[in-house]
């Protein structure tokens, strides 16, 4: 069987509201039981939405789901509390400029911590695991070979420094909302 070639606007007309609104909480970084109670709905139905969702949009992972919401999704979002397009996405982006500006203040914006999450926004990396990615950031100038672990303990140092769980999904989301750069530090 091959798979149909679908525009990004027919992919996003795939999703029903239900997963829709699973789309934009998975976005902000929450897990499968944050977003079943917050849906009043199990963690095996939170999974189940999410197999359809990666299967209507071709994600292979959270963060993938993640950036195509933020990208396809959150531009053209409007709820019944949002006037008109686009002012979810600002009230988003001007999250993420707080959460940034929380970054730089910690000063944990380093040449290696802006790679570590900026390789997640190069498309196909997304996918990578976090021994991949690791190999990759070397690739880009860092003075050291980074292995899976280390990839992962950047993350968590980053996440940490951010209210709320932030892990890998919910960094990438800032990054790609409010440009992560060493210049910021």
């Amino acid at each position: 069987m091959t798979e149909e070639i679908l525009t990004t606007e027919q992919r996003v007309a795939l999703l029903s509201p239900k997963e829709l609104r699973t789309l934009g909480l998975l976005a902000l970084g929450w897990t499968d039981a944050e977003i079943g109670r917050t849906l009043s709905i199990g963690v095996d139905t939170v999974k189940s939405r999410q197999r359809s969702i990666r299967a209507k949009i071709a994600a292979h992972s959270r963060v993938a789901m993640a950036l195509f919401y933020v990208d396809h999704v959150l531009p053209n979002d409007l709820q019944p509390h949002y006037t008109h397009p686009g002012q979810k996405l600002a009230e988003w982006r001007a999250s993420a400029e707080q959460h940034r500006a929380t970054l730089r203040q910690a000063k944990k914006l380093t040449p290696l911590n802006v790679a570590v999450v900026n390789v997640l926004l190069v498309p196909g990396n997304a996918e990578k695991s976090s021994e991949q990615l690791g190999k990759l950031i070397t690739s880009v100038g860092s003075p050291r070979t980074l292995i899976g672990d280390t990839y992962k303990s950047r993350l968590s140092l980053l996440g940490r420094r951010l209210p709320g769980y932030g892990g890998r999904v919910r960094l990438a989301v800032i990054a790609r909302l409010a440009p992560l750069s060493v210049a910021d530090e």
